[in-house]
């Protein structure tokens, strides 16, 4: 469970990539047992990543059984949350592609990379081309999935320069996400090296946030260069998860001080426990009398009950962005026209975002009285 009958929004920082460092647990989600975040901290953070949707830290799987069972299943979404960086030349690889020595890096989910020139920054034709990939988990995991489709016209040598990358990917993520990546068997022998990230576009941070389903909708908007893993409300059960207050309502309970101006909030939040109880109360077993196993019947039956929560349950998630992502999430979510809860989230995410190796990327914000005088905004100074 989250907490009480009604809660309060938070962000909390988890990680950002270094592999030196253990992921931070957020309190709210418990502690471990046994078997549990117990491999490199890229591997834990994955499976933290997971965990948060089904609320099954501490309980279920080891960490090697847990990734065992996403590959099985293919939710590889939380492999989406980090990866590496990795610095290439293109003379380390044998045989040629026509054009651009990267183009098989080219629509490639959750690959991003930088093109560098020679020393004497002159790009010559028969010259090396050294290149910077950053790529997360599931785009290496799942490599050879995308070289079979991507792109549709390929020119000479796509093939063999893609098998290459994605051998030379491997053998390096293998090394600090032993579970998250298979044994790499390949004949292609190990070049280039892992890097630092250098550029907002390499640089990511995983922060913890909760607050409303409301405001998780609005999150997901920011798909670009980030990764979401949120609260499953099929495979947990909310029965009794407290509901968000947003701001504006609880300004308006402060100044009219009346102990009795929040009923109509209360009364709908019991109407639909209520009405969600009563569903899977009559749904589970009407499944299993039907011949569904137990785990079947009550994902489905808390599935359709879900329908009748309302949008200011609590929910908490994992998102992680890269810093040009994050900045733009400041500059949009911590102005004075953002909806207030989200403003407060986006807001509380500043000093989190600052407990990353990357703070002084988040330098020159100011924290000002939002003009509503509903919380606080952010303004770059």
């Amino acid at each position: 469970m989250l907490g009480e009958q009604f809660s309060d929004v938070a962000a909390h920082f988890c990680w950002d990539g270094d592999f030196s460092k253990a992921p931070v647990v957020p309190p709210a989600m418990g502690c471990p047992k046994e078997g549990q975040l117990s491999s490199t901290s890229a591997d834990n953070h994955a499976e933290l990543m997971g965990r948060v949707c089904y609320d099954s830290l501490g309980k279920g799987r080891s960490s090697e059984g847990y990734h065992a069972h996403i590959k099985e299943v293919g939710h590889g979404s939380v492999y989406e949350h980090a990866g590496i960086t990795v610095e290439l030349d293109h003379g380390d690889f044998e045989g040629d592609v026509e054009g651009n020595p990267v183009f098989p890096l080219l629509g490639r989910p959750g690959v991003w990379f930088d093109h560098l020139l020679t020393e004497d920054d002159e790009a010559t034709e028969d010259g090396d081309t050294t290149f910077r990939v950053t790529a997360n988990w599931r785009a290496i995991w799942e490599w050879d999935r995308w070289s079979a489709v991507l792109p549709t016209c390929r020119p000479r040598g796509f093939r063999e320069h893609a098998d290459c990358l994605g051998s030379v990917l491997r053998q390096h993520a293998r090394k600090v996400a032993p579970l998250i990546l298979p044994t790499e068997t390949s004949s292609h022998p190990l070049v280039g090296h892992v890097v630092k990230p250098e550029t907002n576009f390499e640089k990511w941070i995983t922060l913890y946030l909760s607050g409303s389903r409301g405001f998780s909708h609005e999150m997901v908007r920011h798909g670009d260069f980030s990764a979401i893993s949120q609260r499953s409300t099929r495979y947990v059960d909310e029965d009794g998860s407290p509901y968000v207050v947003h701001p504006l309502l609880t300004a308006y309970y402060n100044e009219v001080n009346d102990p009795d101006a929040n009923w109509a909030e209360k009364e709908a939040k019991d109407a639909a426990g209520t009405a969600y109880r009563d569903v899977v109360g009559k749904l589970e077993p009407w499944l299993l009398h039907k011949g569904l196993d137990k785990t079947t019947a009550r994902k489905q039956a808390r599935g359709a009950a879900r329908g009748f929560l309302g949008n200011a349950l609590q929910t908490e998630l994992f998102f992680s962005a890269n810093v040009w992502q994050w900045k733009n999430i400041l500059a949009q979510r911590a102005s004075a026209g953002a909806d207030a809860e989200i403003r407060k989230i986006a807001v509380a995410a500043l000093p989190e975002l600052r407990k990353s190796r990357w703070a002084s990327d988040f330098d020159g914000y100011e924290v000002k009285p939002s003009p509503d005088d509903i919380g606080e905004i952010l303004v770059r100074g």
